[in-house]
C-alpha cells in the first residue's frame, strides 16, 4: 500500500481496571509520536470501541469509562498528516501503577 495519510484516527479496545493508569500513544514509521490519552477514566474500566479522532466533539479528557464512541485525543493525529503510509506502527501502552492488569 503506498501513498500519504491524510486523515488518520486509531480506535482500540483495551480492557483494563483502574483506567487512570494507562498512558497511550501512537508511533509512526518516522518515529512521530502523538500522545493518544493519559490518565482518564479515573478509577473506570476499560476502553471499548473507543476512536480516538480530531475531528470528535468530545476530547478524550470528558469521557467516562469505558469511552464508547469518538472522542478527541490528547494531541493532534494531524501530525501524521502527509507522511508515508507504509511503515511500522506502534501503539504503546503504559501502565503507570502497579496492581492492576490489563490487555
Amino acid at each position: 500500500v503506498g501513498g500519504l495519510i491524510e486523515d488518520i484516527n486509531v480506535k482500540l479496545n483495551i480492557t483494563h481496571t483502574w483506567d487512570a493508569d494507562l498512558s497511550v500513544s501512537l508511533v509512526g514509521p518516522t518515529g512521530t509520536a502523538v500522545e493518544l490519552f493519559s490518565s482518564v477514566g479515573g478509577n473506570g474500566d476499560n476502553f471499548t470501541d473507543t476512536v480516538l479522532d480530531d475531528e470528535a466533539s468530545t476530547p478524550i479528557t470528558s469521557g467516562t469509562a469505558p469511552f464508547r464512541g469518538s472522542f478527541r485525543p490528547a494531541e493532534r493525529l494531524l501530525a501524521f498528516n502527509g507522511l508515508a503510509l507504509n511503515g511500522t506502527w506502534t501503539l504503546r501502552v503504559t501502565d503507570d501503577n502497579l496492581g492492576d492488569t490489563g490487555r
